[in-house]
């Protein structure tokens, strides 16, 4: 057997009792590829895409229906539309990806082969140092990856691309050159064509040297996700800032990308430092706009994400003595009589005949509450009790016409006065829901 084909035998990347799904531009990488896994026996199904990024690019998709057809190998394509709109490589590269899964799952095949070689890993390493990649991603591509629930293999990613021309040579394959290779307006073929030699001059073995570097990066990248994980899944949802002001710099820098990658994919080196600094700062209360519905939250002692949807205006008039029902923020029962009961949440008003009416309601600028010393500002309640300000829209008081006499929530209430005669209390005898429900 070949050397190339023991190598990618050896690695049992790829699968034997099922479809293995090629991609297959018809350069000579994947061709090689191609070549190998029909060689070592395994089903293949070929995914091409046709960028339309070249005159040929037709031509070329029909030589490898071609080529399938002579091979009895299924071969699905996809021609991509309107390639030129927005940022082409980075379209091309989702849409292809998504293209490899369907084409997958359509198949019953769980593993998508790519033809990624040793050089191509080594210039993915130099792009990334160059854009300042973090720790993780320096390990640059890995043998084995996951998008969903399918696995992308890459067999030859330590084989050095002269390997590939001379195995090509030798079996008399035939593939195609894109000419757009050579176009340096792509980061990629400026680090190929004018980077890469020189690398190479300095370092004959400088590919083995990336191949070293990419593993240990890997190895590292590995720890770091390690304490990441750690961190994020002992806060859960609201996270300690002490407790992440003590990690290293490296560290905090990951624990933000991990947390703000699903509501901001690909998060760019600045807007996580700029996190980091909103955390450092002195400020007690910041936030940061993720997307349209979430928003990067600091509140005093704590830092989480939530939605930036506005909490609904409340304002519930109460008349007389009963049941009030609040919906998600609880259920009240307003009444004269002491009532033996479980809850803690609960206040004694003075009762005479202008005790009526009250209101249940959410804040309004100006709240002041009545305390044994006299009144304070709501505001100030708030900032005393660490309320996050992103929060305190949410908070139920209980007012009458002139002020507040309550906030259920902090559990605060209002002083009765010894002369009086009556008392009335309000009593929670419904929590309000987890959605408002807060722990400061």
């Amino acid at each position: 057997m070949n050397t190339l084909e023991t190598h990618v035998d050896s690695q049992r990347v790829i699968p034997n009792d099922k479809p293995v799904v090629l991609a297959l531009s018809g350069g000579i990488d994947s061709t090689v590829l191609f070549h190998v896994l029909k060689t070592l026996g395994h089903r293949l199904v070929v995914a091409h895409v046709n960028h339309q990024q070249r005159p040929e690019s037709d031509d070329e998709m029909h030589a490898i229906k071609r080529l399938c057809a002579s091979h009895k190998v299924p071969c699905d394509t996809l021609v991509l539309q309107d390639a030129d709109a927005g940022n082409f490589q980075h379209i091309a590269r989702q849409k292809r990806r998504a293209f490899f899964v369907s084409v997958a799952k359509k198949h019953g095949s769980d593993t998508v082969a790519l033809a990624h070689h040793l050089n191509d890993q080594a210039e993915t390493l130099v792009m990334r140092f160059i854009k300042g990649y973090r720790l993780a991603s320096l390990s640059a591509m890995a043998r084995v990856s996951r998008h969903d629930g399918i696995r992308f293999v890459r067999p030859f990613l330590d084989i050095p691309k002269q390997q590939l021309i001379d195995y090509a040579t030798e079996h008399g394959l035939r593939s195609f050159e894109d000419s757009t290779n050579t176009q340096t307006h792509y980061t990629r073929n400026r680090v190929r064509h004018q980077l890469m030699p020189v690398l190479l001059e300095e370092n004959p073995n400088f590919l083995e040297a990336a191949k070293q570097h990419t593993q240990r990066f890997e190895a590292l990248g590995d720890l770091l996700s390690e304490r990441t994980d750690a961190f994020l899944s002992r806060f859960h949802t609201r996270y300690d800032l002490s407790a992440f002001l003590r990690e290293t710099s490296l560290v905090r820098h990951d624990i933000i990308k991990t947390l703000i990658e699903p509501y901001k994919p690909y998060p760019s080196t600045d807007v996580v430092e700029a996190l980091i600094d909103l955390l450092t700062r002195n400020d007690p209360n910041a936030t940061y706009p993720l997307d349209d519905d979430h928003h990067f939250i600091k509140a005093y002692d704590v830092f989480y994400i939530d939605t930036t949807e506005a909490s609904p205006t409340l304002n519930v008039c109460v008349d007389k003595e009963g049941l009030v029902d609040l919906g998600p923020h609880g259920t009240y029962l307003v009444t004269q009589e002491i009532l033996d009961h479980k809850h803690t949440n609960y206040c004694a008003i003075c009762y005479n005949e202008k005790v009526f009416p009250l209101y249940f309601r959410t804040r309004r600028n100006g709240d002041r509450i009545r305390l044994s010393v006299g009144t304070k500002k709501v505001k100030s309640i708030f900032i005393d009790h660490k309320v996050p300000r992103v929060d305190r829209d949410a908070v139920l008081l209980l007012a009458n016409r002139e002020e507040v006499l309550w906030i259920p929530f902090l559990k605060m209430s209002a002083k009765v006065s010894r002369d009086q005669q009556h008392t009335l209390y309000v009593y929670e005898v419904r929590p309000c829901s987890k959605k408002t429900s807060k722990t400061f």
